[in-house]
């Protein structure tokens, strides 16, 4: 995202703070920053230092036109970045410290990203906000934003894990590290299985290793071939559970980032046995609640499958979007 010079001074925003770029030796205030606010808003932390140097430098965007820390005496008070997801949309991600809302931080990171998203030919830009979060909203219908997507997070207890089920027959079960040949046609059954959804572009696959696996090495849910389980026959990947489990304030946390069977093979319980194997797997190594994002408008009845194992709803947050057009 590098096109335009970024003018950082101009803002109509007056305010009290010191903004600077972020920069790399900023990821461990940062995590600490942005634990305290998914604390409040999410009841957990999910980010490590090493998550936050990949924020900053995601998707190839330079952290000294494209992010922004606001300080209010040497305390990191609001962050967010700003970076190009598809050659017509420009995302970015903006947060205030529980403890300063009401201060202007908000509306100043708005104007400094907005700002920025000018100097980059799009027809849109797009954010998001948690669902506790009730200061954002109103800031962002202001500025002419509106809901487009509500997501929800699923959650279970460890103890509350079901039996797993029987098979679909000639169907195997495995991890990617015990067949690591399956690497290939994970992603083609990846592309399958997601193809058409809301909000996805084409992602290649050496995008999709990269956002899975290389930038998530140090990570607070880090990158763990064991907790990959793909349903294969005849050494094709059918389906897949991808999970990671980290730490928050001392309890482990299992998370399944994606679950998906290819169309072909919906609809024989195959997904369902993906997803209970993940949960158990999860179990085995600690977790005491596993989590999970779904769109509430997820076409292939993720939410159904979700519930049916046992799993609890909330929201969990909502992407806005406003036409630059």
């Amino acid at each position: 995202m590098a096109e335009g010079p970024p003018t950082r001074e101009r803002t109509n925003v007056n305010h009290p703070f010191d903004v600077r770029p972020a920069a790399d030796h900023d990821a461990n205030r940062l995590a600490e920053f942005l634990n305290a606010c998914t604390l409040v808003h999410q009841g957990i932390a999910r980010s490590s230092p090493e998550d936050m140097r990949a924020r900053i430098h995601r998707d190839g965007t330079d952290p000294a036109l494209d992010s922004f820390v606001v300080r209010d005496d040497q305390r990191i008070v609001g962050f967010a970045h700003a970076w190009r997801d598809d050659p017509d949309e420009v995302k970015f991600f903006a947060r205030t410290h529980p403890e300063e809302q009401g201060r202007g931080v908000g509306a100043l990171l708005m104007e400094l990203c907005e700002h920025r998203a000018a100097h980059v030919p799009a027809t849109r830009i797009t954010t998001t906000t948690w669902a506790a979060d009730a200061a954002g909203p109103p800031l962002l219908v202001g500025r002419g934003y509106r809901p487009v997507r509500y997501f929800m997070k699923m959650e279970i207890g460890a103890a509350d894990v079901p039996r797993e089920p029987s098979w679909p027959p000639e169907v195997n079960r495995s991890t990617l590290a015990a067949y690591p040949a399956a690497a290939t046609t994970l992603y083609q059954a990846w592309s399958e299985a997601f193809a058409g959804h809301w909000g996805q572009s084409d992602e290649s696959e050496v995008e999709f290793w990269n956002e899975r696996r290389d930038s998530k090495i140090g990570a607070a849910f880090p990158f763990d071939p064991t907790l990959w389980l793909v349903a294969l026959r005849d050494g094709n990947v059918l389906g897949f559970c991808l999970c990671e489990a980290g730490t928050s304030e001392g309890t482990l946390i299992g998370r399944v980032s994606e679950v998906g069977v290819v169309p072909a093979h919906r609809g024989g319980g195959l997904g369902y046995a993906l997803l209970v194997a993940g949960l158990h797997e999860l179990r085995s190594r600690g977790a005491k609640t596993i989590v999970l994002d779904v769109d509430t408008e997820n076409e292939t009845s993720a939410l159904r499958l979700y519930e049916k194992v046992g799993m609890s709803a909330k929201p969990a947050f909502t992407i806005w979007e406003k036409s630059t057009e």
